[in-house]
C-alpha cells in the first residue's frame, strides 16, 4: 500500500537523507522545493536527478521514506496554519532578534523527517523561550519520526532568566571552551529524577534561592562518559571533529562540577517543561 504524504512530499526526501547512501546526502535541494508535487512527480524528479536507483531498490527506499514521513506530515497538517513571527527581546544587556518560523493558534511548531535529537530540542527550547519572554503563553511542539515532544508555557520572568543563562554561555564560549557536549550533557541530565530536575531548574532560574549543595546521582557521570564515547557505531560527541580538537590531551569532564553546572544549566529548565506527545 502506498502512503501519500502530500502536501509535504519534501519530507520524504528529508527522510531519505537520514538513511540513504551518497550522493543523496550531498544533494542541496531544499525539501520545501519539492512540496506540492504528487507522488508520481516526486518519484520521477528523484529518479531523473539520480537521487534514487531505478527499479525495485529505488521504489523500496522511497516507500520506506514515505511510510516514515507520513505521520510527521499528518501531524503538521493537524497543527493548522502557521506563519513566521519576528521576535525581539533584551536580556543581560543583549538584544536578541530572530524569527520563529512557524507560529499558529496552537503555538510554535518544528518538524523533521528524522529522530528528534537533543540539539533539536534545544533549538525548539530557544524558540519557546523567546516567545514566552515576549508574552507568557502558548506551547512549542517538535514532531519527528521517532516521537513528538512539546514545551508548556513558561512565565515571562522565567523565560528571560533561562535566556539569560544561554546568553552568558554564549559570551563565555566566545572566549573559552565550554564542557557542554550535546549527547553527554543530555545523558547526564536525563539520569536525574523529576524532583532533582525541578530542584536544579529552580536554582538556574532563581540564583541564590538555595545554598544547599546539589549532589547528582553517581550514575550520571557514567552515563555522560558513555554518551561522549559510545561503543560501536552509536553517535557520540567524540565523533565531532571540533569536540575532538578542543578536548585533545585532557579529560573533557574535569573538573566534574564545572561540567555539571553547564549541563544542568541548559537541560534542567528544558526537561522541567518538556512533555511527550502533541499538546491537547
Amino acid at each position: 500500500m502506498t502512503v501519500s504524504i502530500a502536501p509535504y512530499p519534501g519530507l520524504a526526501v528529508a527522510a531519505l537523507r537520514t538513511r540513504f547512501p551518497r550522493p543523496l546526502a550531498e544533494v542541496e535541494t531544499p525539501p520545501a522545493v519539492l512540496d506540492g508535487l504528487d507522488d508520481d512527480a516526486l518519484t520521477e524528479r528523484l529518479l531523473r536527478g539520480g537521487l534514487l536507483p531505478g527499479g525495485a531498490p529505488g521504489a523500496s527506499w522511497l516507500r520506506r521514506a514515505r511510510d516514515e514521513a507520513a505521520p510527521v506530515a499528518e501531524a503538521v497538517k493537524a497543527w493548522g496554519p502557521t506563519e513566521p513571527r519576528a521576535v525581539e527581546v533584551e536580556v543581560e544587556g543583549v538584544r536578541l532578534v530572530g524569527t520563529v518560523e512557524r507560529l499558529g493558534a496552537r503555538g510554535a511548531l518544528r518538524f523533521r523527517a528524522g529522530t528528534v535529537r537533543p540539539k533539536h530540542l534545544v533549538a525548539s527550547w530557544v524558540d519557546h523561550l523567546a516567545l514566552c519572554a515576549e508574552a507568557a503563553s502558548g506551547t512549542t511542539c517538535t514532531v519527528g519520526t521517532g516521537g513528538t515532544a512539546h514545551f508548556e508555557a513558561v512565565s515571562m520572568s522565567d523565560a528571560r532568566a533561562a535566556l539569560g543563562v544561554l546568553v552568558k554561555g554564549y559570551r563565555r564560549a566566545r572566549t573559552t571552551g565550554l564542557p557542554l557536549y550535546e549527547n553527554a550533557s543530555h545523558a547526564y541530565a536525563t539520569t536525574m529524577s523529576k524532583g532533582e530536575i525541578a530542584e536544579y531548574a529552580a536554582r538556574v532560574l532563581a540564583p541564590g534561592l538555595s545554598e544547599k549543595p546539589f549532589s547528582p546521582p553517581p550514575k550520571a557521570m557514567t552515563k555522560a562518559r558513555q554518551a561522549f564515547d559510545p561503543f560501536g557505531d552509536a553517535p557520540g560527541d567524540k565523533g565531532d571533529l571540533y569536540v575532538t580538537l578542543s578536548t585533545r590531551g585532557r579529560d573533557p569532564f574535569v573538573p566534574e562540577p564545572h561540567f555539571m553546572r553547564w549541563a544542568l544549566g541548559l537541560w534542567a529548565p528544558l526537561l522541567h517543561h518538556r512533555r511527550d506527545g502533541v499538546p491537547a
